[in-house]
């Protein structure tokens, strides 16, 4: 029995730890479940608040809606009060028209389809496009790009031969005269004579052609196309430039010296009565030929070329285009170089001047520097001014190393 008692005593110990464990997870539950719900409640009380929130703006949105309402209808009233406003003005014209009376029954002549007088229709002033009406409201068509001059075409430097080079000065010897006296010999007999040869040191030096001009920091930076532009117009001009003086610098100072006034001239010996400007450019091309050098080109202004061109027959047949025909200009199977740099025919009692020869033979271009664009900020104030200065230069030199092969006048007048 005490034995049994004892192992009552043990289980019921065992038991007793058993409960009291499980007490402590319970208590340790109901802790969390609390700290739960406690949490639960303060997210409903936050999200209460926002709600509450909420819903005041939600209601002042609906006050502002309402107020704003009220006010609309207090003008609609006033609008409909004001003088002369018919009942029917909430009709459009052709409303008002259509369903007028006389329109109904119209059978023809001039009527009066509705009378305004006294609306709101009758008392607007005239719609018109000056500035006390519509004016504001046009806006015109912004037309892209910029409009600039005509170029006219430079052809001066493509019938020359161009050569680089990396000094501002050539030098080159020339012939000056040469005395033949070849003579058949006979064996035995003395020498028939002495040939003799004469020769002149000529020189050129390099000159610069060059232009500029300014714009903003901003038009540069934000205008690409106008930068664009005025490169492309810097270039332009300098190439104009250089065909003038090409054909007519007169070697003083900083001018080159052109091709006209080193030519050889026309020897007018060679025309005869009722020449045309067809006949004489023949006779041009034979003095070149007869000098040793094959002409290659002819340059005239572009109304002279036209008259040539305009030449017919009796049966009025061109001779020397076609009007359907846009093959280069030649004329005796020679180019023609149009230039607005040579003078024209006036029709009356000044022939156009003309410039023939065998130019790649004749003279020689020498590009020191081809063309180029800089730009710089260090001129005057133009850096505090926001300014650029754009300058275009190239630099050159022209040899005419055979004058006689270039012929040069003035066209008769007819």
């Amino acid at each position: 029995m005490p034995v049994a008692l004892e192992e009552m005593k043990e289980l019921l110990k065992d038991q007793g730890n058993e409960i009291k464990g499980a007490v402590l997870e319970v208590k340790n539950a109901h802790k969390e479940l609390d700290g739960r719900v406690a949490k639960i409640g303060d997210d409903i009380e936050r999200h209460g608040k926002e709600l509450s929130e909420t819903k005041d703006a939600f209601q002042k949105q609906v006050d502002r809606v309402e107020k704003a309402e009220s006010t609309l209808d207090q003008l609609v009233e006033k609008l409909a009060t004001l003088p002369g406003r018919a009942a029917n003005e909430s009709k459009s014209l052709g409303q008002v028209c259509a369903d007028s009376e006389v329109v109904k029954g119209y059978s023809g002549g001039n009527v009066k389809i509705a009378d305004f007088k006294g609306s709101l229709f009758s008392q607007t002033k005239d719609v018109t496009s000056g500035a006390a009406s519509a004016g504001e409201l046009i806006e015109p068509v912004v037309r892209g790009g910029i409009i600039y001059d005509p170029e006219q075409g430079l052809t001066v430097r493509d019938l020359l031969t161009t050569l680089p080079i990396a000094t501002n000065a050539i030098e080159w010897v020339q012939e000056l005269l040469y005395t033949n006296n070849a003579a058949p010999k006979a064996e035995g007999a003395t020498d028939p004579g002495k040939s003799d040869i004469t020769f002149e040191k000529k020189s050129s030096t390099v000159k610069t052609v060059a232009h500029w001009m300014a714009c903003s920091r901003q038009v540069l930076a934000d205008a690409r196309a106008l930068r664009a532009f005025v490169d492309m117009r810097l270039r332009y001009g300098l190439k104009l430039k250089e065909e003038e003086q090409l054909l007519f610098g007169d070697g003083t100072g900083d001018n080159l010296l052109g091709l006209y006034p080193q030519a050889t001239a026309y020897d007018t010996n060679l025309n005869k009565v009722g020449y045309t400007n067809v006949d004489q450019v023949r006779k041009v091309i034979l003095q070149a030929s007869m000098s040793g050098y094959p002409t290659t080109a002819i340059v005239m202004n572009p109304s002279d070329w036209a008259e040539i061109e305009l030449l017919k027959t009796d049966d009025k047949a061109y001779l020397f285009s076609n009007p359907t025909n846009g093959a280069e200009t030649r004329l005796w199977g020679k180019r023609v170089a149009e230039s607005l740099s040579m003078t024209a025919s006036n029709g009356v009692d000044t022939g156009g001047q003309f410039l023939a020869g065998a130019f790649g033979m004749a003279a020689t271009l020498w590009d020191r520097e081809e063309v180029s664009v800089r730009a710089a900020e260090q001129h005057g104030d133009f850096f505090i001014q926001g300014m650029v200065a754009l300058l275009c230069e190239e630099r050159l030199a022209l040899t005419v190393e055979r004058p006689a092969g270039l012929v040069k006048g003035n066209f008769v007048v007819v």
